[in-house]
């Protein structure tokens, strides 16, 4: 029984100090803190945290100043009321909405690591400096380009370096005369036919910029991989909507 009596007065002892610590610790961040803005408490912790937000070409004194005026103008607000707007309310539910998309986005991007191939590489180096001739055809629908029936053609003749990005992009595994699969646009289906590639006047550049050409390949590649995944969310989500 006499053990019992000490293993209480062992608890009692450690209870006593440890609510003495978390209560004198409390005391401390209430007593000294960081900063005060009116009714607005701010802990060293968090000052520390909006402190390493500092811009590098921003002083510690201006971007403390910036805090200050920033918590300054949150408090009229709040004093305004303009948090209990509707206007407000929409305005942080699209920014929420916008916020949440772009992480996803950014994310999904870092999951693709295409490559650039050297035969696109020595594909790009060799129409550079060349005139390219594409006809481009616009058809009313997918089926109206299957079946080749009621397209629109524009010719276009310019150097290649002059062209689109997705059109440069494109012409890296094509050859005169070969077609290109069909495009949605909000145009219409959209397809390419290289007609012919010859020398220009000036001579073609020799010091090619192969890490910019990489680049722009794996960019390129990183498009159509995006595209891809999103009409997989398409095709597998299920869409009704009213007539």
């Amino acid at each position: 029984m006499r053990y019992i009596y000490y293993i209480i007065g062992i608890v009692i002892i450690l209870t006593a100090a440890v609510g003495w610590t978390v209560f004198n610790k409390a005391t401390v961040d209430i007593s000294k803190p960081a900063l005060v803005i009116n009714d607005r408490i701010i802990t060293h912790d968090e000052l520390e945290s909006m402190m390493k937000k500092r811009p590098h070409d921003k002083s510690k004194q201006a971007h403390l100043d910036s805090i200050i005026q920033q918590e300054l103008l949150i408090q009229e607000a709040i004093k305004r009321s303009i948090n209990q707007e509707e206007e407000f309310r929409q305005s942080v539910e699209d920014f929420y909405e916008q916020s949440l998309v772009k992480t996803l986005l950014d994310r999904q991007y870092d999951r693709f690591h295409p490559e650039a191939t050297q035969q696109e590489i020595d594909r790009y180096k060799s129409l550079s400096g060349k005139k390219v001739q594409v006809v481009k055809t616009i058809y009313p629908t997918e089926q109206d380009a299957k079946a080749d029936e009621n397209g629109q053609t524009e010719t276009i003749s310019a150097p290649f370096e002059y062209l689109s990005g997705g059109v440069i992009f494109m012409l890296l595994s094509m050859e005169p005369g070969d077609v290109s699969a069909p495009r949605q646009t909000r145009h219409g289906t959209v397809v390419y036919t290289l007609e012919k590639t010859e020398p220009m006047d000036t001579p073609a550049k020799e010091d090619f910029n192969t890490d910019r050409i990489k680049s722009f390949i794996k960019d390129r590649k990183k498009e159509v991989l995006y595209n891809r995944w999103t009409d997989k969310l398409r095709e597998n989500a299920y869409i009704w909507r009213d007539k």
